[in-house]
């Protein structure tokens, strides 16, 4: 598989793109034992990482009849305006961005959920005087804005009776929140289970203050438009991938020591050790229908939201779902054994 890495800034939605795995020469091609119908010549995919581009090889599903443009953003703010400028038919991230896209007028859907234990983020702080995430209390806290680590933040501040206005938020990507906390220029920030780890083991003043078990953000979301929705040859490409993306996300339970080898420790150079802790932390991924259970989460998470003032007018989080692929969902559990409940014994 042929790939390139491309960052694309808000700005920029017609930047360098990949073209990866196998096409047809000319006119829709026929989807093999994925959803049968017309499928598109090809389907450009928004993501933040390699994380997809790697399991699909790993699970055998990268041999896609159509051409997948990938096409790298930091952060899901920034696939907003790709999304927007139609550059873009799908892509992957956190479910808050989607609740700010909604009020702002954007035409988003999520077409399917992919659900773990909530607890991919911690909210870490260095230094002393800092111990609880009450004592965040007029500290400089660095995230992006508008992202679902941001959304993490809030929900972890009013849980311990703060608001956004109590702290100072500094508006930065992950890359520089790393940097500004290394550096001691920020006094916390929200990262990655993997980036916490790290600092733990670089670093011997480092708070965990919270993490995100039970604060309601276990969805990461497969996005859409309308507008590409009711394209039917369009759509049914977009049923097709999300076939392939829910068996990779099987194939990842079922062989979570491979899985560390090939995405924690050759693409995001972590030890075995670590990157295992971040699996077993995160618990094994699943892909589940779109139903109540994950509208009513959403619909909470978005009410925070506007009670802390990240967006200006209430929202209906219904309207973000679209559940059209349920029954390709199923299907593709059916096929590969999920959702998977528990890791295999041996890796523990």
């Amino acid at each position: 598989m042929r790939r390139t890495r491309t960052l694309i800034g808000a700005a920029v939605v017609a930047a360098l793109t990949t073209v990866v795995s196998a096409c047809s020469s000319s006119g829709a091609t026929e989807a093999g034992s994925h959803p049968k119908g017309k499928l598109a010549k090809t389907l450009r995919v928004a993501v933040q990482s390699d994380t997809e581009q790697i399991m699909l090889k790993l699970a055998g599903e990268d041999d896609f009849p159509y051409k997948v443009q990938w096409s790298t953003f930091e952060g899901v703010p920034n696939m907003v305006s790709a999304f927007q400028a139609g550059a873009v038919d799908i892509g992957t991230g956190g479910q808050a961005p989607i609740i700010q896209a909604q009020a702002g007028g954007h035409d988003l859907k999520i077409v399917a959920v992919h659900e773990d234990t909530g607890n991919s983020r911690q909210l870490i702080a260095r230094g002393g005087g800092i111990h609880t995430v009450a004592d965040l209390k007029g500290k400089k806290i660095a995230t992006q804005v508008g992202t679902q680590t941001y959304a993490f933040i809030v929900a972890a501040l009013r849980e311990a009776g703060l608001t956004a206005s109590d702290v100072h938020f500094v508006d930065l990507t992950l890359a520089d929140s790393r940097t500004a906390l290394q550096a001691g220029s920020v006094d916390a920030a929200a990262m990655p289970t993997s980036d916490v780890l790290h600092f733990q083991h670089a670093f011997d003043d480092v708070t965990v203050l919270r993490d995100q078990t039970g604060l309601d953000m276990t969805q990461s979301v497969v996005i859409s438009t309308g507008k590409a929705l009711a394209d039917p040859v369009r759509s049914a490409t977009i049923g097709d991938f999300v076939s392939r993306w829910t068996n990779s996300i099987n194939w990842i339970a079922q062989h979570p020591q491979k899985w560390v080898q090939a995405s924690y420790v050759q693409d995001q150079k972590l030890s075995d050790s670590v990157g295992k802790q971040v699996l077993l932390k995160l618990g094994p991924p699943s892909v589940v229908p779109i139903g109540p259970a994950q509208i009513e989460e959403q619909q909470k998470l978005a009410d925070l939201l506007y009670q802390s003032g990240s967006i200006k007018q209430r929202v209906n989080a219904s309207r973000e779902y679209d559940s059209r692929f349920n029954s390709v969902v199923a299907q593709a559990n059916q096929a590969s054994g999920g959702p998977v409940k528990a890791f295999p014994a041996s890796f523990s």
